[in-house]
């Protein structure tokens, strides 16, 4: 599995729910960025991900910015920016 680095990981943990079905704590979000291919996003480029499949009208998504690639630490690096209801 890939290294990632998130930014503003207390953000990000402080959003998510435990009602939330697909992705809840803070090692699930890291494990889906993890999964994205490295050339998917440019750098700075932001996206967003779900939380939820069943949710009200909303579906809770976080949303989040690729930083870019440390060759020291061979981590891809995000930033989590926000809690986005889609």
């Amino acid at each position: 599995m890939k290294k990632v680095l998130l930014l503003n990981e207390e953000a990000c943990r402080n959003d998510l729910s435990r009602g939330f079905d697909v992705i809840n704590n803070i090692d699930a979000v890291k494990e889906r960025l993890a999964e994205i291919p490295v050339n998917e996003y440019e750098e700075g480029e932001e996206f967003y991900f779900t939380y939820c499949r069943n949710w009200s009208e909303y579906v809770p998504s976080g949303v989040f910015c690729l930083i870019g690639f440390d060759e020291e630490t061979m981590e891809i690096i995000y930033e989590y920016v926000e809690l986005y209801y889609a």
